[in-house]
């Protein structure tokens, strides 16, 4: 089995020009630290089917990832509630496909979170996770869907 137990290890710190990671379905341990947010020439993420656990950073630096287009972290272990800046005007101006399903992010008390500056967003799959309350309806009132 495949082990990485800090996503942000030096290794990750020294490729500050990294635009694409896919690290799918290879069993990697571990979470996402907060250096990996620092990363913001992201375009592209895919870290589906790993054993990724915790909470994702809950830090401003997610709204430095100005080239992200597509963020994907289906198929894992997170938990806890969506980073509060995902909601900010500022966060994901330029975020195509975001999906997180089959995870086990929210409670009983977070409801889905509503992505106000992802006015490019095309396509969203926050299903199988827990959050509580209705389906925010201003996904539905982005003209892109």
């Amino acid at each position: 089995m495949n082990s990485i137990w800090y996503l942000d290890t030096v290794c990750f710190r020294e490729l500050k020009e990294l635009e694409d990671i896919n690290l799918t379905n290879l069993n990697m341990n571990g979470y996402i630290g907060e250096d990996f947010v620092n990363l913001y020439n992201l375009r592209f993420v895919d870290l589906t089917g790993n054993n990724l656990t915790g909470t994702l950073p809950n830090i401003d630096a997610w709204a430095n990832m100005k080239d992200l287009r597509i963020l994907q972290l289906n198929e894992n272990n997170f938990t806890g509630k969506i980073p509060d800046i995902w909601e900010d005007p500022s966060c994901f101006t330029n975020l195509e496909y975001l999906s997180i399903h089959n995870n086990s992010f929210g409670d009983s008390t977070y409801s889905m979170p509503v992505m106000i500056g992802a006015q490019n967003l095309e396509a969203l799959d926050l299903s199988d996770n827990k959050f509580s309350g209705d389906y925010p309806m201003t996904y539905l009132s982005n003209t892109t869907f």
